[in-house]
């Protein structure tokens, strides 16, 4: 059967693989269709399921009940009596036939069926549906639709599916034009009036006589893949829109035509799982587009693939590292045939010689390599130097990083370049976090352009002025984190972490690296021990200074010694942390460095404080304190200072003195204007003793304060320790669930950054934790602890809410403002 049979409200279109609902394209996936399609052909007969399985998966070992979960969405569409069920036998199927007089009336009254010439999908198109209906809607407004997107991005299939679900709606088409292999611009005029089905020109200009034929009706073109035509493809399309007042063009190009009104619509990742949007939650890797694709793919190789609690991690995670990217998505599913996913991603460092497909695809398709060559192949000799040299940088740059990696003095000059590269589709823009623009390549396109860069002699002579840029901003930046700008430096500390984290690993290969990465250490502690992840900052720091920096100015070499023996610390190792301390402190001692000495005064009393020398640490504290009040000049190293001294007596149990420190410490640093990251652990540490004595509003009112600002400056270390100090309070309120669930979020928070809580903070959470412990039974506890572990910041803080909420009705405190 080819021709169309009509039942009910449908129209099923063999010929055409379509089926409409009411005229429209039905929503109908493709394994759906080749069952109803077959069963339509033997309509007269009960076809069996093995031979239904065998027409609609060829070649393929299916188990029934996939054939039963189409039967059932075809039933759901079409209505329960389209296809009966014959015991023991098969499926027929049984929708009525339209009276074939009323058949012919009715097609007599419809236009007739619009021509296409769209390609044959063999596989199902996955997810999109929010970029399909957007472009539904775009393609309706504007007569030119660009799908713009890397190379591999998905284009084409998008482009054909929504070409696809425009049948019926147009008069004309919709016609598509495959430019891929077309290397002659002046063949251009006859691909498309080819595909349109114009009749062979006999004027002098063909492109009149492709108007003439295509007139006012409603019509779609497509044309893919023009990149490499850019020019010409735009004259056509301009002339054809000029002349042809119904209709639409949607082309997909790497790069767009640049014709007025055109409207461009970037095609990005596929949905990956537990992506971060502050407004959708992240889908799990079931529901993820990204992973759907993979496993549809990955059972086209192996029938019995099946995506398991076990290996959706693994999925996830290769679809990450692969950038959602659909072909490579494809090519890295296929190989499941040989390997199991483990060993898939595993392999993925070295994607561009494993990840390859059929010689019968599209030869851009062939290999990612292959698809990113047709690219560049594109670029002009900067664009393609600037591209290569771009790949130094692992979380994107600022436009100043990307001049300074291009070897360009003018930064408008480098602009240039960067916008060519993003309208080509290289080069994306981050997300607007920050003040100043940021550009990114996903990561398969960094590492073809690193290939390329190696490939040039080039890499180190790029990295050798990275490596410089890079240290001069991390010394900047240190430079402002204890100041009222710090929150903002903070973020920009943050977008570049990647990049400073790479930088470190150039200095054992670059000229004066070892002095390069004694500098990142002295600049960067706060960082770390604030804001980034604590364990990158260690290993990176042992590394650093571990290397001879011979020459390295005394008092930067103090620096860092000290800062790194307040990373030491913060990751519990503290006899490290003492050394660290000690060796700063004799260099402060021989340059008569006063607030240098007082400083690594404290850090020896962390230490002794943490190795139970409590005496020992109480006075180094004071000496320190001393030291500092006696200069007059009041600021951070004091509010440091006598907040130290304060933990000490905390510690004992002294608490009023502890209090009353902490009170002095906190007023000093509001005067001072200090920033959030300061002030927080001040009060911080004010709320457990409150708790501990009882001061449970007070408590409540302190911690009130605080939590906004993990999210709002980005406080993410003190996260774990308010989560703590609030567990306190919950356990002390008799909420004892509660207090599980927060100490949950405390204990992951400290685990995932690799620190180690205060021996002072332990003792305060201890008892209380062995209280709730009791309460609850050890199976609950454990139970609730483990839900808040896995809560998101968002959640934690909702969690923090819902306690301070119900603190009214106990009436201990008033309502919230």
């Amino acid at each position: 059967m080819s021709t169309p049979l009509h039942f009910g409200r449908f129209e099923l279109r063999p010929a055409e693989r379509l089926l409409l609902d009411g005229g429209q394209p039905a929503a109908l996936g493709v394994r759906a269709l080749d069952v109803l399609i077959a069963l339509a052909q033997r309509r007269d007969q009960v076809v069996g399921q093995h031979e239904l399985i065998d027409l609609a998966w060829p070649g393929l070992v299916v188990e029934p009940n996939n054939l039963q979960v189409q039967i059932s969405a075809l039933r759901k569409l079409l209505g329960p009596e389209a296809i009966a069920t014959v015991k023991r036998r098969g499926y027929q199927f049984t929708a009525a036939p339209r009276e074939a007089d009323a058949g012919r009336v009715e097609a007599a009254a419809r236009p007739a069926p619009a021509p296409h010439r769209l390609p044959v999908m063999r596989t199902r198109f996955i997810g999109r549906e929010r970029a399909l209906a957007d472009c539904a809607g775009l393609l309706e407004r504007a007569p030119l639709l660009t799908l713009t997107g890397a190379g591999g991005s998905g284009k084409t299939r998008l482009a054909i599916e929504l070409a696809r679900r425009q049948v019926g709606a147009v008069a004309g088409g919709p016609w598509f034009v495959d430019l891929a292999a077309l290397q002659d611009p002046q063949r251009l005029h006859a691909a498309a009036a080819s595909a349109a089905g114009s009749p062979q020109a006999t004027s002098a200009d063909p492109v009149d006589a492709l108007c003439a034929h295509i007139g006012s009706a409603s019509a779609l073109m497509v044309l893919d893949n023009c990149e490499h035509l850019i020019d010409a493809v735009a004259r056509l399309v301009d002339r054809l829109l000029a002349a042809c007042a119904g209709l639409r063009i949607l082309a997909t190009s790497r790069e767009a035509l640049g014709l007025p009104g055109e409207q461009i619509f970037a095609v990005g990742s596929l949905q990956l799982p537990g992506a971060d949007d502050a407004d959708v939650p992240p889908p799990s890797a079931f529901e993820a587009d990204a992973v759907r694709l993979f496993v549809d793919r990955a059972q086209l190789a192996k029938p019995d693939f099946v995506l398991t609690a076990a290996n959706a991690p693994v999925v996830a995670d290769i679809c990450r590292r692969l950038d959602g990217l659909a072909l490579a998505i494809e090519l890295a599913a296929a190989r499941v045939r040989m390997f199991a996913v483990d060993e898939i991603r595993a392999r993925l460092d070295d994607r561009f010689r494993f990840l390859t497909g059929s010689s019968h695809a599209p030869p851009r398709h062939r290999t990612l390599s292959a698809t990113l060559q047709w690219s560049v192949k594109l670029l002009s000799a900067p664009e393609a130097r600037v591209f290569a040299r771009l790949s130094v940088f692992v979380g994107g740059c600022t436009l100043g990083a990307a001049a300074v990696a291009a070897g360009i003095d003018d930064d408008y000059e480098a602009l240039q370049i960067l916008t060519q590269l993003h309208d080509k589709s290289l080069l994306a823009m981050a997300p607007e976090t920050l003040p100043e623009p940021r550009f990114r390549m996903l990561e398969t396109v960094r590492q073809f352009a690193q290939d390329l860069l190696d490939e040039a002699g080039e890499a180190q002579a790029v990295r050798t002025r990275c490596l410089a840029h890079f240290v001069a901003f991390a010394e900047e930046a240190g430079g402002h984190l204890h100041g009222p700008g710090e929150h903002t430096w903070l973020r920009r500390l943050k977008a570049e972490q990647d990049n400073l984290i790479a930088a470190h690993d150039w200095c054992a290969h670059l000229p004066g690296g070892a002095h390069a990465g004694w500098r990142f250490v002295a600049a960067l502690g706060r960082y770390w021990t604030f804001a980034g992840p604590l364990d990158a900052g260690y290993r990176l720091g042992t590394i650093a200074l571990a290397r001879d920096a011979q020459g390295l100015d005394d008092a930067l070499r103090g620096k860092a010694l000290l800062a790194m023996s307040h990373i030491a610390y913060k990751r519990g190792f503290y006899d490290e942390a003492l050394r660290w301390a000690d060796q700063g402190g004799e260099l402060a001692a021989s340059a008569d460095d006063a607030e240098r000495s007082a400083v690594a005064l404290s850090l020896r009393a962390n230490a002794w404080h943490a190795l139970g020398r409590a005496d020992e640490a109480l006075s180094a504290y004071e000496q320190a304190t001393e030291l500092l009040r006696s200069r007059g000049v009041p600021d951070i190293r004091l509010v440091v200072s006598l907040n130290n001294v304060a933990e000490i007596h905390r510690g004992v149990a002294r608490h009023a003195q502890a209090q009353a420190l902490y009170d002095e410490a906190i007023a000093l640093a509001q005067r001072l204007e200090l920033p959030s990251s300061v002030t927080g652990q001040l009060q911080c540490n004010l709320a457990q003793v409150q708790v501990t004595t009882g001061q449970l509003q007070a408590a409540c009112e302190t911690l009130r304060v605080l939590w906004p600002l993990v999210l709002r400056d980005g406080l993410s270390k003190m996260g774990p320790r308010l989560a703590e100090a609030a567990a306190g309070l919950a356990s002390a309120l008799g909420d004892h669930a509660q207090a599980a669930r927060l100490f949950g979020v405390a204990l992951a928070g400290r685990r995932e950054d690799g620190e180690r809580a205060d021996p002072v903070d332990e003792a305060f959470i201890a008892p209380l934790m062995a209280a709730s412990r009791g309460a609850l039974g050890a199976a609950r506890f454990e139970a609730e602890q483990a839900a808040g572990a896995a809560m998101t910041p968002g959640q934690s803080i909702e969690a923090w809410d819902t306690l301070a909420a119900s603190f009214p009705h106990n009436g201990l405190l008033t309502p919230p403002p």
